[in-house]
């Protein structure tokens, strides 16, 4: 295995090109320089709150911290429910998660998000962001593409284009504010990265390339069409806010169980870190328009983080184009030798 590392936006950014099959790898947990905890939501409330990503964020484009502690707020205004003991905690790396400072049980609810803050793509099919004939267009031009498995996520980056036009107006707004600017996916990366990274997961960046290729045309081209309803919120939007809402989507949005294919993203919810190893929490979550609830897979200590497995385990590769780092905690590794 040959380790590479280069200096990345402040961060070490990992290449790792594996030439062997590795089984039973040592367990990894997540390295942090510092960590801080942020103080608890509310004095008067027993339930507390909370990522992954750059420590800067943008909605406009200047690059601001992270507006957390609005965030913290909104959760509170907006009936997120989180039992005493979850904190919101600040790495040193840039990453914020979530810790559990107190014994838990297996079974146990840590998280409620009501169903009216989950974003959709079910929203958008159609509503007041696409008509029927966007939607029919979309669709096909995804097909065309090859690309038609993806549609809910085209539809739920539509919903949330649409609400980020919304500025201060839309429900989500201090949500937004707390997510990141840049991601370290493979759109982000430069030359060079890029040519290290094909080295050993080709397949995972041509397949993106493809989805972005795909979800920047369709929305172009939805743009392009006088008096149609994305035309009022995709007019003013450059590139990089579409790159942007796409690796939105695509690092923080998971399928339901819905019996119509529907992409969901469950702030709050989505701000749980990935360890394949010690996943401790799984999501309840019957449908798009149900209530969100996370609870605890394990028995968990005080001062535990708190971990999703965000699946498909077995290829770091693809952890590392899609959401931005190196899955080191995956318990086997397959590799051509």
């Amino acid at each position: 295995m040959i380790l590479m590392m280069t200096p990345r936006r402040g961060t070490m950014f990992f290449l790792i090109v594996v030439t062997m099959y590795f089984n039973a790898v040592e367990p990894f947990h997540h390295c942090r320089l510092t960590s801080r905890v942020i103080e608890p939501f509310d004095p008067r409330c027993s339930r507390q709150m909370c990522h992954r990503q750059t420590s800067t964020a943008s909605i406009d484009g200047a690059s601001v911290s992270r507006d957390m502690q609005s965030l913290q707020e909104w959760a509170i205004s907006r009936g997120v429910c989180l039992e005493a003991g979850v904190q919101l905690k600040a790495q040193g790396n840039g990453d914020w998660g979530l810790l559990l400072d107190q014994t838990s049980k297996a079974g146990n609810k840590i998280l409620k998000i009501p169903s009216d803050l989950v974003l959709s793509s079910s929203r958008s099919t159609p509503s007041s962001c696409l008509e029927q004939d966007e939607v029919d267009f979309s669709i096909c031009s995804l097909q065309k593409f090859g690309m038609e498995e993806y549609i809910p996520e085209f539809f739920l980056m539509m919903e949330l284009l649409s609400e980020r036009a919304k500025g201060p107006m839309s429900m989500w707004h201090f949500w937004f504010h707390s997510l990141p600017k840049e991601f370290s996916t493979g759109l982000y990366m430069d030359e060079v990265e890029r040519l290290y990274v094909d080295v050993f997961a080709s397949d995972f960046l041509k397949h993106q390339d493809m989805q972005w290729e795909a979800f920047y045309s369709t929305s172009r081209e939805l743009c392009r069409r006088t008096d149609s309803l994305a035309s009022t919120f995709l007019s003013s939007m450059d590139d990089s806010v579409l790159k942007w809402a796409f690796s939105v989507i695509f690092t923080r949005s998971w399928r339901t169980k819905d019996i119509v294919p529907c992409a969901t993203i469950v702030p709050i919810g989505d701000m749980f870190n990935h360890n394949s190893g010690f996943s401790n929490v799984w999501v309840d979550q019957t449908s798009s328009d149900s209530n969100v609830d996370i609870r605890l897979s394990r028995d968990v200590e005080p001062g535990a983080d708190l971990y999703l497995s965000y699946g498909i385990t077995q290829y770091p590769a693809r952890f590392l184009v899609i959401f931005g780092f190196c899955d080191e905690s995956c318990p086997a590794i397959f590799a051509n030798v």
